[in-house]
């Protein structure tokens, strides 16, 4: 792992696989749109909705700092965008990364729209001498060169058409709370007699189902690495707490919240930024990963550049018996970034 400031950095660069957007067909029908660096915009008459979020997927694990709004530019202008300084009728977005996909979500604001029956041009940053702001690996590997797509928006949306807003303060802590609890999206995605999917979808019970059986209880000594993931009531005292095995370089014990050195400190558990959450990544360098859909356009040799660097020892849980399915991924990482509440479940 290099540094761009002080050595050249050892690690391919990212590439970007795919942006999605809702939004409906030629035939006015609902359809996601894809665009990609060789097919970048519709060529069917489809167009987006104007309020659509825009899921744009990489090839490599993110730099989280760097997974921000200045790393793109969306705007209604033809005009080039080599550097963000050069954005200048930029659409305000908000950003959330979630490594299951190695996707960052650039959503607008609640309320707030796209101009219907417009044209955009999307252009993906990556960082120079000039300005340092692009998408970057967590290896500090930047992107290999912008990408420009383009779409248009509908004239009009339909009714009852998929929103998927930024959410507000509140918004964010019942969506937490009901992952933690229940996750009924991620229930409703597992067979009707498949009950071991069904209990692993709720975080309240993944972490226990899956992880209980290496982190016991700790007054049994049973603990490993201090971590006691044994019952639900034991989940909290994670939140925040920086894991062993990423204590390095000074204060190690308390949790760097944006180090320079990407995996220094870091908690078990980063309260809304799942890209700094060590137990997400225990759960990724699982080589039952690379066989999900969530990892189609993974990069050669990434889940060996990250146990590497980052991850130390055996992934979380060790055998593929006990291992997460996508959805509970998924719900595990959705609930960190909306919070990582931990109500008592009914």
């Amino acid at each position: 792992m290099g540094s761009p400031e002080r050595e050249a950095i050892d690690a391919p660069p990212v590439h970007l696989v795919e942006v999605e957007l809702s939004g409906v067909d030629a035939g006015g029908q609902p359809t996601t749109l894809t665009l990609t660096p060789s097919a970048p915009a519709p060529v069917d008459g489809s167009r987006a909705l104007s309020t659509t979020s825009l899921r744009i997927t990489f090839d490599r694990f993110l730099l989280p700092g760097e997974a921000i709004r200045q790393a793109i530019c969306l705007q209604p202008s033809a005009e080039p965008v080599p550097v963000l300084q050069q954005c200048t009728m930029g659409v305000f977005l908000e950003p959330s990364y979630d490594p299951v996909f190695r996707r960052i979500t650039y959503r607008l604001p609640a309320s707030a729209t796209l101009v219907p029956d417009t044209k955009y041009w999307l252009t993906v940053l990556a960082p120079t001498e000039t300005s340092p702001f692009g998408v970057r690996a967590f290896d500090g590997a930047p992107f290999e060169a912008n990408v420009v797509l383009q779409f248009t928006t509908a004239a009009m949306d339909p009714p009852g058409g998929p929103v998927d807003p930024a959410l507000d303060e509140a918004a964010q802590r019942a969506a937490s709370e009901e992952l933690f609890c229940a996750a009924s999206a991620c229930v409703a995605s597992c067979a009707v007699d498949d009950q071991l999917c069904i209990d692993k979808c709720p975080v309240s019970k993944s972490l226990t189902i899956g992880c209980g059986g290496c982190h016991g209880p700790m007054e049994l000594g049973a603990a490993v690495m201090g971590l006691d993931l044994s019952g639900v009531e034991r989940i909290p005292a994670m939140i925040g707490r920086v894991a062993n095995q990423t204590q390095t370089g000074e204060q190690a014990d308390e949790a760097d919240l944006r180090p320079r050195r990407f995996g220094r400190a870091m908690p078990h558990v980063d309260p809304g930024n799942a890209g700094n959450s060590y137990l997400l990544y225990k759960m990724l360098a699982s080589p039952i990963y690379t066989r999900m859909a969530a990892a189609a356009g993974l990069a050669p040799g990434e889940i060996d550049r990250l146990r590497a660097s980052v991850v130390v020892g055996l992934p979380m849980p060790p055998y593929d018996l006990y291992a997460a399915p996508q959805s509970s991924l998924e719900a595990l990482s959705a609930w960190i970034s909306t919070g990582a509440e931990t109500p008592a479940c009914p």
